[in-house]
């Protein structure tokens, strides 16, 4: 089978309001037509199989036998006959996600109060970072941006200040 390779595209969304005193501002970013290896399911679905006592992943309940010819997780076996640790395009998904990236409020005095504060500008303001993930729904790992370790990016939230003397 003959497959052309993927024109895999990076993309990014910025908006920044402002509204009176308050101002808002988001990114998201994603990609769109990649393929990715998602070593995780490698690790979980099929290293440990020989080895008694270790955890499996649960795709393995439903892997090609004799009573389940039309899976498409492959067989299972403790003896390499054939090479089954070979690379397979079964840790081949779909990498596509469009992530929230930032979201974040933040509200300035005006400007009357910082003349009363002896201030030239005061903001506080809270923020979010990797708040939400779309469009992965097709990737059986935890993160598809990070496919080979499975450790998605983390949640943060920050609240903060920014002022002028």
């Amino acid at each position: 089978m003959d497959r052309k390779p993927k024109s895999g595209l990076i993309y990014g969304f910025n908006l920044g309001l402002g509204y009176k005193n308050f101002d808002f501002t988001t990114f998201w970013e994603g990609t769109a037509n990649v393929d990715i290896v998602n070593n995780t399911k490698f690790q979980t679905d099929f290293w440990s199989v020989d080895d008694v006592g270790s955890n499996k992943g649960t795709r393995l309940l439903n892997a090609w036998s004799l009573d389940n010819p039309n899976s498409s997780i492959p067989a299972l076996t403790t003896v390499d006959r054939n090479a089954e640790s070979r690379f397979s395009t079964y840790y081949v998904e779909n990498g596509n996600y469009v992530k929230l990236r930032v979201l974040q409020l933040g509200y300035s005095l005006p400007k009357l109060l910082l003349e009363k504060l002896s201030l030239e500008s005061f903001r506080f303001y809270i923020s979010g970072q990797n708040l939400l993930i779309l469009d992965a729904k097709n990737f059986t790992g935890v993160d598809p941006e990070n496919a080979g370790f499975g450790y998605p990016q983390p949640t943060t939230f920050t609240a903060g200040l920014n002022f002028t003397f």
